[in-house]
Order: C-alpha cells, then sequence, then structure tokens
C-alpha cells in the first residue's frame, strides 16, 4: 500500500465521521470553537486536508506536477489555520483573508488538475468529475452531510489506488 493509498482511506473516514458529527450536532457559531465535538470537527478538516496532500501529490505525478502545487499549499495552508483555530478555541482575525483565498485555491486547483489530467488521457472521467464533488462536499456541504458524498469519492480512489494496474500507470510517470 502507498502514502496514496493512506491519505486518500484517511481523508475518507475522517470526512464519513465529520458527516456524521455535522448531522448530529448543531455549531455553536461560524467563528468560534466550543466543545469536544466542535473541536473534533476542525482537527477532522486538518485530518482531510493533510491526509489528501500525498493524493493531490500523486495525481500531479500523471503530468500536471507544477499545478499540483497550488491545491497542496492551501490545502496545507488551510490545515494550519483550521488548527490554529481549533488550539485558539476561536478564528484568528485574519481567518477570512487566508481561508477564502486557499478555499479558492484548493477548488480551483482540483477543477484545473481534473481538466489538464483528463485532457491527457491521464485519469478517467470519473475522477475528473470527482475531484471538485468531493470538495464541494468536504467544505461547502458540508454541514448538509456532504462528506458522505466526499468520503466515498476518497474510498473509491484509495480502491483503484490499491489497485496494481493504476499503481504501476502512476509509478511510471
Amino acid at each position: 500500500m502507498t502514502p496514496t493509498f493512506f491519505g486518500a482511506a484517511a481523508a475518507s473516514a475522517a470526512l464519513a465521521l465529520t458527516a456524521v458529527l455535522q448531522l448530529t450536532h448543531e455549531q455553536s457559531s461560524e467563528s468560534t470553537t466550543i466543545g469536544a465535538t466542535e473541536h473534533l470537527l476542525v482537527a477532522l478538516l486538518s485530518v482531510t486536508l493533510l491526509a489528501l496532500v500525498p493524493v493531490i501529490h500523486r495525481l500531479g505525478k500523471l503530468g500536471a506536477a507544477k499545478l499540483a502545487r497550488v491545491p497542496i499549499v492551501a490545502q496545507v495552508v488551510l490545515a494550519a489555520l483550521a488548527t490554529v483555530s481549533n488550539v485558539n478555541g476561536e478564528d484568528p482575525s485574519f481567518f477570512a483573508a487566508v481561508a477564502a483565498p486557499a478555499n479558492l485555491a484548493i477548488l480551483g486547483g482540483w477543477v484545473a488538475l481534473a481538466v489538464v489530467l483528463r485532457r491527457r488521457g491521464a485519469i478517467p472521467t470519473w475522477i475528473a468529475v470527482a475531484l471538485p464533488l468531493a470538495y464541494i462536499g468536504m467544505i461547502p456541504a458540508s454541514q448538509a452531510g456532504g462528506g458522505f458524498v466526499s468520503a466515498m469519492i476518497w474510498l473509491a480512489f484509495a480502491v483503484r489506488e490499491a489497485s496494481p494496474a493504476w499503481s504501476s500507470r502512476v509509478s511510471a510517470a
């Protein structure tokens, strides 16, 4: 098993748990973290973002390595920012100024990666379509259970990553 497999599987598990917690717990506010459940939710977001770094890196190795750096950096920045918010119990004053562009860089980077790799024939259509959907389920639709959709996408990616044919194709890139 590869770091990509473990990253996709960890992201899938974290997103599934996030979806359950989001659907069963009412958030106290948009900018504060109160109680163990909310701290866990923010920690799970950081875990998900970091777990997906090797996945996006692996996709970049299929023919868009420089492009993949954009969402990877944004994922790390957003994970660090979420961790700061989690430790402090509230968002820092600069949160929106950093989080908004980071989220746009992740979404835009995943979309661009999907388009470039699909046009080059490096990934199947389902992965190209799934990348933006995974982001939408992870962030904007998370409070409505969108994490379940994202969890299934990353689980499918983990299963595909475990396939010898897929792994050897990416290793050769």
